[in-house]
């Protein structure tokens, strides 16, 4: 008659145990993963033409300043895309942001032509009231 190893019948009285940390240790390099993607599309966000201006622009804005107070600071989720290459390309951004006084989001819609970023819309929404504050037209 054969007998089972120690490290089977240790196996068979913790399988239910193995499992678990088979699963979690699953879930958790998964999750990093998709942290690390994250991370690098926030990256790539943050490095943008388009989102240093909108962010540049909103900081130096008087009407913008008052509403939130200074510093304002960025949120780490931006939102949109952003495809560029040297001559051409296309930004649709959301932003957001939060002063002491409160928080916004920036909307950013740009288009990049012959190397240059044209800006179509630039638009702070605060919140909770949904004032919107045109970036754009303090410019004109």
């Amino acid at each position: 008659m054969k007998t089972e190893s120690g490290d089977v019948q240790w196996l068979k009285r913790n399988i239910k145990w193995v499992l678990l940390l088979g699963f979690l240790g699953t879930v958790m390099m998964v999750s990093a993963a998709v942290a690390s993607i994250a991370y690098m599309v926030m990256s790539a966000f943050r490095a943008s033409d388009p989102y240093v201006y909108a962010l540049s622009e909103a900081r130096g804005n008087e009407v913008v300043v008052a509403a939130l107070g200074d510093p304002i600071d960025e949120g780490w989720l931006a939102t949109g895309s952003i495809t560029s290459s040297s001559t051409s390309g296309t930004a649709s951004l959301a932003i957001p942001i939060a002063g002491p006084k409160g928080g916004a989001t920036i909307y950013v819609e740009a288009r990049k032509s012959a190397g240059a970023w044209k800006y179509r819309d630039l638009v702070v929404e605060l919140k909770p009231s949904g004032e919107r504050i045109d970036l754009l037209a303090a410019d004109e």
